[in-house]
């Protein structure tokens, strides 16, 4: 029952529930009676807060204000992109202080992940707070860079953004309805005592109903949440940790690269030869050699970091 218990709560993504609730009503319908007095109440709820997440997503969707949203969020994260892509090239500048600037810029940048993935929320308190540091104490290895220009384009990126949804969130007050954060807490409470009633039925009489309204969906369970890992384990998301300068030998340098795949929840580090593994280019001569990770077993995709040689 724990296994159960995990995948249909803990572990079913934002967004499964309701494809998976559809599939559960038709067994429901199928269910015998303990089943149907147990959770039948509960199922007529759990539809009542998708009907009004329903009308929450309709009311967003036709919100002219989302597509603007939608695209000043896009050129923040190209902004973000553009100031990136500039601290790497500067990273590989024959000038040690212009490499050693960018690093520092680079080790600052890394540290708060990968921002453009994040919730809006979450992504503009980082873009904030990186432009804190951009324009206080990393604010000379900025000018070293020459990326001032980049700086300012996250400046007015971000200011547009948050005005945006600054307008959203006030027109949002004067909806009837009761908005994400409620309805998503509605359908989580509801859920929870749904799988509470079915482990309880299922724990006091194993031959039950509920038994077999479990065995029934647990595939369906065990499918979704195969999409949704499967997503998620894209080598393209991956965190390398930085490859230090090689010194030129004649042959070809193979240095190692630590691979972390981070999410909001955890961060699982990668296996070399089971996760992933690396080939190379350009890695015998002095100058800017090639680190491509692909992705392996239950990971896909590659990623490409770059490394100096130098003499």
């Amino acid at each position: 029952m724990a296994k159960f218990n995990a995948l249909l709560f803990r572990s079913l993504p934002n967004g499964a529930h309701y494809r998976f609730f559809e599939k559960a009503t038709g067994e429901l319908n199928l269910a015998g009676g303990d089943v149907k007095s147990a959770i039948g109440p509960l199922a007529t709820e759990l539809n009542n807060w998708f009907v009004m997440e329903t009308a929450d997503m309709d009311w967003y969707r036709k919100n002219a204000l989302t597509a603007a949203i939608a695209d000043a969020n896009h050129r923040l994260d190209n902004a973000l992109a553009g100031f990136s892509a500039q601290v790497n090239a500067a990273r590989h500048n024959v000038h040690p202080n212009v490499a050693l600037a960018a690093e520092r810029i680079h080790i600052m940048l890394k540290s708060y992940g990968r921002v453009a993935a994040k919730p809006y929320e979450e992504e503009i308190g980082d873009v904030n707070s990186i432009l804190h540091h951009l324009t206080g104490d990393r604010a000379v290895d900025v000018q070293t860079i020459a990326a001032t220009e980049w700086v300012q384009e996250i400046t007015a990126a971000v200011a547009e953004f948050i005005a945006l949804l600054a307008q959203r969130d006030a027109e949002t007050l004067k909806k009837p309805q009761s908005g994400f954060p409620e309805t998503r807490r509605g359908i989580e409470n509801v859920w929870h005592q749904i799988v509470v009633k079915v482990n309880a039925g299922a724990e006091l009489n194993p031959s039950s109903g509920f038994t077999a309204f479990i065995n029934a969906l647990n595939p369906e369970i065990d499918r979704l949440n195969g999409e949704f890992h499967h997503a998620k384990q894209d080598i393209a998301h991956a965190e390398p940790a930085p490859i230090p300068q090689q010194h030129y030998t004649g042959y070809p340098c193979t240095p190692a690269t630590e691979v972390l795949i981070v999410t909001k929840d955890a961060t699982v580090r990668l296996e070399l030869g089971k996760d992933y593994n690396v080939t190379y280019k350009n890695n015998v001569e002095v100058g800017n050699a090639e680190c491509t990770i692909h992705g392996k077993g239950a990971y896909r995709g590659h990623k490409t970091v770059t490394f100096i040689i130098a003499r």
